[in-house]
């Protein structure tokens, strides 16, 4: 089921070009709502999610490069030995490793992660495009509940 990378290789593309797009529109830290609960907001990212380790001094950058490089690595032998029938399985997948290595390309040559899209959720959110792609691709391996809007921002 390799077949199924040209899903990550377009993932990859329009995830990077999304970011050169906001950055050459938006300034650091503007935001252009689009939406109720919804913006565009340029915003950078050093650490994790939520910017956990953000301040950790670089050792971060290099470990979050390794594990997502080791996912990637187990998610391509995994889309591999998939059967033929599980199409909704590959494109989850494809998706998770699209993202995955659009963070390894950000972290690598930028040291940083690129935030573009806020959601005004329970708690106020700047999401990259890649994690979207992720939690979208995990969503249709095991359904999770949908997130809740609530007032914010």
């Amino acid at each position: 089921m390799l077949k199924w990378l040209w899903v990550s290789a377009l993932i990859i593309a329009l995830d990077q070009l999304t970011k050169v797009v906001m950055s050459n529109w938006l300034d650091l830290y503007e935001t252009v709502a689009v939406i109720p609960y919804f913006n565009f907001t340029l915003a950078h990212n050093s650490g994790a999610a939520f910017s956990f380790l953000a301040g950790a001094g670089g050792w971060q950058r290099w470990f979050f490069i390794g594990l997502a490089v080791t996912v990637s690595i187990v998610l391509i032998i995994w889309l591999s030995r998939l059967k033929s029938q599980a199409k909704l399985e590959a494109i989850a997948i494809s998706l998770i490793i699209g993202g995955a290595i659009g963070n390894i390309i950000d972290s690598s040559f930028y040291g940083l992660v690129t935030l573009l899209i806020a959601l005004c959720m329970v708690m106020s959110s700047i999401l990259l495009m890649s994690i979207l792609v992720v939690i979208t691709g995990l969503h249709l391996i095991s359904p999770m509940p949908p997130f809740v809007l609530a007032r914010c921002c």
